[in-house]
Parts: C-alpha cells; sequence; structure tokens
C-alpha cells in the first residue's frame, strides 16, 4: 500500500506541474527563458520542469536566445537538444553557461542512464570546449548537495558524448548544466546544440515480484512433486 500511495503522490506531482503553466508537448520548443519563467516542457512521460540558476558570462547568450525542443527518439529515448547561435568565442575570449532543472517520471518507469553530447560543434588552434553534467538526487531547492555522479566531456582532447549509468533507477533527478568555451592565446571554439537523452526502463511494484515469486515456487514445487511420483 505505501509503494501505491508513493506512485499516486508521484503522478499527482506531475499532473500538478504540468497544469501549473503551459507544457509544451513533444517535438515542440520554448526558450530557455520561457521555462526560466516557469513553463514545463513535457515529453513522453517525463516533465521538465523547476529551470533555475541561469548564469551567463563572458558575452554567452541570453536565456531567451537558448531554444529547448524536447522530443521522443530511437526506441522511445526521451532526448532534448539545447539550441544557440551565441555559443563563439576566438582568441583571447571566455565564455561560460551554466543551469540547472528537474526531471520527472511517473512508476512504474525509471530512468536507468543519462546520456550528454556535443553536437554540432567545432574548435581550432587553443580553441576548447569544456562541458560538466552534474547530476543529483531530486532536490527542488537552490543548491543541491547529493550528487550522484558527473558526465564531462570536452573538445578536442577528450569525449564528446558520454552516459551516466543510475544504480538504483531514479523517478526523480536534478541536472546541473556547466558550458564553458575557451579562446586561448590563438584559436575559436563554437558549438550549437547541446545533446541529452534519457534512458529508461520498468520497474515491476513490490506486489508484481512478489506474486511472480510465489508463481516461481508453485512452479517448482508442482514439478518436484511430478518427479517424485
Amino acid at each position: 500500500m505505501v509503494q501505491v500511495f508513493r506512485r499516486l503522490v508521484l503522478v499527482a506531482a506531475v499532473v500538478a506541474v504540468v497544469g501549473a503553466g503551459q507544457a509544451a508537448q513533444a517535438g515542440s520548443s520554448y526558450t530557455l527563458q520561457e521555462l526560466l519563467d516557469g513553463q514545463s516542457l513535457v515529453v513522453g512521460d517525463k516533465v521538465f520542469t523547476n529551470f533555475r540558476n541561469f548564469i551567463g558570462i563572458g558575452g554567452a547568450p541570453s536565456a531567451s536566445n537558448i531554444t529547448v525542443t524536447g522530443q521522443i527518439g530511437t526506441g522511445g529515448v526521451v532526448e532534448l537538444f539545447f539550441t544557440s547561435a551565441g555559443w563563439f568565442v576566438s582568441s583571447g575570449q571566455f565564455m561560460d553557461t551554466s543551469f540547472a532543472f528537474d526531471v520527472l517520471v511517473a512508476a512504474p518507469n525509471a530512468i536507468k542512464r543519462v546520456e550528454a553530447a556535443l553536437l554540432a560543434s567545432s574548435t581550432s588552434g587553443t580553441g576548447q570546449i569544456n562541458f560538466d553534467e552534474s547530476i543529483y538526487e531530486y532536490d527542488p531547492s537552490t543548491f543541491p548537495t547529493n550528487l550522484i555522479g558527473d558526465i564531462g566531456l570536452t573538445k578536442p582532447a577528450g569525449p564528446t558524448a558520454g552516459g551516466l549509468d543510475l544504480k538504483p533507477f531514479r523517478t526523480k533527478l536534478t541536472i546541473y548544466k556547466d558550458l564553458a568555451l575557451i579562446g586561448g592565446p590563438n584559436g575559436f571554439a563554437s558549438i550549437s546544440v547541446l545533446g541529452q537523452r534519457f534512458i529508461q526502463t520498468v520497474v515491476p511494484e513490490p506486489s508484481s515480484v512478489v506474486l511472480m515469486g510465489l508463481g516461481v515456487t508453485l512452479m517448482a514445487g508442482y514439478a518436484w512433486r511430478r518427479r517424485g511420483r
């Protein structure tokens, strides 16, 4: 009963979040500023909400010039794309953009892996892109503290795509993104799209697990009795 109650509470929370603002449908886009102003982006069974803590320095694009698009990709994987033409630095320049948001998914589904990628990006000379995605236990407050893990991406010196497996699986997460572009003494760096993927699985209810175990036990007992005849 406790698990059922928790499921109902989470579903009610998701419905409340969607109802609190205009919810974007899968495949539609909002500016990051609209999301910071209280909109929620809904893609499939996931709600992306409580966008906050936006900081842009060094001539970084404003939140109004960053577009957030959600869609359902191959195999039903939920994807987000953060797009801007303003992420560009040349020699001697430095730029940084950071923000946080929450992800909610209703049981029995749960997120088992989070992935990120630097898409449509380029560097030259001493130019460099450093991206860090910190994944926290769900915390709707201003500064989450319980870190699950990080996805670190760099260009040109390191991986431009990566992921983090979640154990145990989660139905609620807080994501913090930090994108830095460095021109260095003689170079440039640019990126127009940050990619994001959430891979999920179905987590059976405890009652279902108990019934399954009971069924296996009964079948084993039946087989043993047949052998004993």
